[in-house]
C-alpha cells in the first residue's frame, strides 16, 4: 500500500470493512504506517461504529465515490470519542469512502481512505474519479488473497456497565441473544412472531438496562456474560448467541 498505489489514491490509512455491514457482526482491517493504527491495535466497538455510519453514508451516496473534506470528515465521528482512530482522524483532510457491491448475493465490502493532504493530484477531482473505480477495484482483489486478521471477541473496554445481564427478563435475554448475532429488529420480529417496534421497545430497554451506548455494546456485554458463570444461587443462565442459518443463505465475502 506503500507503492504506486499512492500515486492513484494518496493516504495514510486504509481501512476495509465486510461481512455484517448493519450489524453487530462487522469485521474489519486497518492498514497504515501510522503509530497505533493497526487492526489489533484498536478499539473494535469505536472503529465499528464508525465503519457503519460511514457505510450508511455510502449507501445513501448510492454506492458512488464519496469524496470527504474535513468538514464532511468530522461530521461522520463521534465528537466525545476518544480512541486513536477518532484522534488520528481529526487530523486528517481528504477521506475516500468506495466499496464493491455484489450483484449476486447483494453484499457489500467497504473501502475508507484517509489522508493528510489533498486526494486529488495533479489532473484534479474529474482524473480522480475515473481512475477511483479502477483502484479500488484492484485492492478489492489484493484483499481477497490475505486471510482477514482474526481478533478476539469482542470486549468492553470500560471497567464493566453499570447494569448488568441478570436484570434482564427471559424475553429481553431472548432478544439481546439475536442482536448479539447481528439480526435486525426486523428479522427478530420476524423469528419471534412479534412486531418490529415491540422489538425495538425491548432494544430500548436493554440497552437502558446495562447502561450501554447502543446495541453494538449491549451486544458486547452479552457476549462477555455469555462467557462467565452464572452467580451462585441465581439458577439464571445466559441463552447462548443462536447458531448461525444454514451456511448457504448467509452472505460470504471472503473465502
Amino acid at each position: 500500500m506503500q507503492g504506486e498505489i499512492q500515486f492513484f489514491l494518496p493516504h495514510q490509512i486504509l481501512m476495509s470493512a465486510w461481512g455484517d455491514l448493519r450489524g453487530g457482526h462487522l469485521k474489519f482491517d486497518v492498514t497504515s504506517a501510522l503509530p497505533g493504527m493497526r487492526t489489533a491495535q484498536l478499539d473494535n466497538l469505536h472503529v465499528g461504529s464508525l465503519l457503519r455510519n460511514i457505510y450508511s453514508r455510502w449507501v445513501d451516496h448510492g454506492r458512488q465515490p464519496l469524496l470527504l473534506e474535513t468538514a464532511g470528515i468530522k461530521r461522520l465521528m463521534k465528537q466525545d470519542c476518544s480512541c486513536a482512530l477518532h484522534e488520528v482522524l481529526h487530523g486528517m483532510r481528504a477521506m475516500l469512502v468506495h466499496g464493491m457491491h455484489s450483484a449476486r448475493d447483494g453484499s457489500d465490502t467497504l473501502y475508507v481512505a484517509a489522508s493528510a493532504g489533498p486526494m486529488a493530484r495533479a489532473g484534479g477531482l474529474e482524473r480522480f474519479h475515473r481512475v477511483v473505480d479502477l483502484v479500488i477495484a484492484q485492492i478489492d482483489v489484493a484483499y481477497r488473497r490475505v486471510t482477514g486478521l482474526q481478533l478476539p471477541a469482542t470486549c468492553v473496554r470500560r471497567q464493566g456497565f453499570p447494569g448488568s445481564t441478570d436484570a434482564l427478563t427471559r424475553r429481553e435475554e431472548e432478544i439481546l441473544s439475536w442482536v448479539a448475532h447481528g439480526r435486525t429488529n426486523v428479522e427478530i420480529s420476524q423469528i419471534l412472531a412479534i412486531s418490529a417496534f415491540t422489538v425495538k421497545n425491548h432494544v430500548q430497554r436493554i440497552i437502558k438496562k446495562l447502561g450501554a451506548a447502543n446495541r453494538t455494546e449491549a451486544a458486547a456485554a452479552y457476549r462477555l456474560g455469555s462467557r462467565q458463570a452464572p452467580r451462585a444461587g441465581t439458577g439464571r443462565r445466559i441463552l447462548p448467541v443462536p447458531d448461525a442459518p444454514d451456511a448457504a443463505q448467509e452472505p460470504h465475502l471472503r473465502p
